[in-house]
């Protein structure tokens, strides 16, 4: 017995398997099954995943709006110095959002 598994809309095979024999040692065999799954196709095989936005938080920005902003399923990055330009070090970090001013804007492209 052995099979292959296929996806529809996945180019290549996304694992094989079967059963087989092994050397059991002593000069006898041992039956076996195993499969194998082929991760690079797997991974092709699952939809990516709309990423989470990701919101810049300045320096002093409380604890409670940063778990907050996080519960409504933003990713945050928080400043560590006051002094820090929001929007410019914002950007430097691949982020999409801003929170200036208690209010979450996005950052032009």
């Amino acid at each position: 017995l052995s099979f292959v598994v296929f996806a529809q809309g996945v180019r290549g095979e996304l694992g094989r398997g079967g059963r087989y024999e092994i050397d059991g040692g002593g000069g006898g065999a041992e039956s076996a099954i195993g499969v194998t799954l082929y991760m690079d196709t797997v991974l092709r095989a699952v939809p990516a995943e709309d990423p989470a936005g990701r919101l810049f938080l300045p320096a002093g920005t409380p604890a409670e709006t940063a778990r907050r902003l996080r519960g409504e399923g933003w990713v945050t990055l928080a400043a560590l110095d006051p002094k820090t330009e929001a929007k410019a070090e914002a950007r430097r970090l691949g982020c999409s959002h801003v929170l200036l001013q208690d209010k979450v804007e996005a950052l032009d492209k």
